[in-house]
């Protein structure tokens, strides 16, 4: 049975008060207030109880924005190069394509064509993305070879993801069922990588390296980066956003359940 407004606020004021009363117990507890106290004497010891807590607040503050900075600077700069993955002839290596721009896909089906790449999984291929799966290989103008591989599932397009998390979470439920993978190259734009690799590695249920690779070459990074360096702020930002978001069970992700979980 639904509440009405009255009852609901009236619900509202009476769990307040009785967290009001909770906080203030555990003060009076913590601080060490005496009834037998001046109300100038018990003030001072809720002041200092309350700079304490402030400090303390602002110290943990402080070490994580110099955690997640870090962490951020990391994953932002650390990116693999083509000529470190595997050539023809040796164990060829798995990409993961998170969409966004056209060039992430370019590089990887250039990978495979090379050798370089045995399987690739791109996550997002729809037409938020401005891809049409139905004609993926027309758009992408794909060899004979990646045709081959496309019809034959070693190229796997997955629909459903509109976001970095889902689709973390789409090339995870994928990777649950890819039980020989141990290492995959995680392909997104330098700017994306940072909670790009955070949310996918955050939703992996088990031990897989991830490597991570850009279409774009440092040096062109380090020309935007030099020109125009409120441009990392907003990603810094999504990033802040994604760490705590990609911490929580996977279950309880803000996604649909994608076809690669079912």
């Amino acid at each position: 049975m639904w509440l009405t407004l009255d009852e609901f606020v009236a619900w509202c004021a009476l769990h307040a008060r009785a967290f009001s009363y909770s906080v203030a117990r555990v003060v009076v507890i913590v601080v060490g207030i005496d009834p037998r106290d001046s109300a100038h004497k018990t003030m001072r010891k809720v002041a200092i109880f309350l700079m304490l807590v402030s400090a303390a607040v602002l110290v943990v503050l402080v070490i994580s924005t110099v955690v997640i900075v870090r962490e951020f600077v990391i994953r932002s700069d650390v990116i693999a190069k083509a000529d470190d993955l595997p050539t023809t002839g040796t164990t060829a290596t798995t990409a993961i394509v998170f969409t966004g721009q056209f060039d992430r896909i370019e590089l990887a089906l250039q990978l495979f064509d090379q050798g370089q790449l045995d399987r690739i999984f791109i996550s997002g291929v729809n037409g938020g993305a401005g891809i049409a799966p139905d004609r993926f290989a027309d758009q992408f103008r794909l060899s004979s070879n990646a045709r081959a591989a496309l019809d034959a599932g070693r190229i796997v397009l997955a629909p459903d993801a509109n976001t970095t998390i889902e689709n973390a979470l789409e090339a995870a439920c994928w990777l649950d069922r890819q039980s020989d993978i141990r290492e995959i190259v995680l392909i997104t734009g330098q700017f994306h990588m940072p909670r790009a690799s955070w949310a996918l590695e955050s939703a992996l249920t088990r031990p897989v390296r991830v490597r991570r690779l850009s279409p774009e070459t440092p040096s062109a990074v380090d020309v935007r980066l030099r020109s125009n360096m409120h441009e990392r702020m907003p990603e810094l930002l999504r990033f802040v956003a994604t760490v705590p978001l990609a911490l929580i069970p996977r279950l309880l992700w803000p996604a649909e359940s994608p076809r690669a979980c079912m």
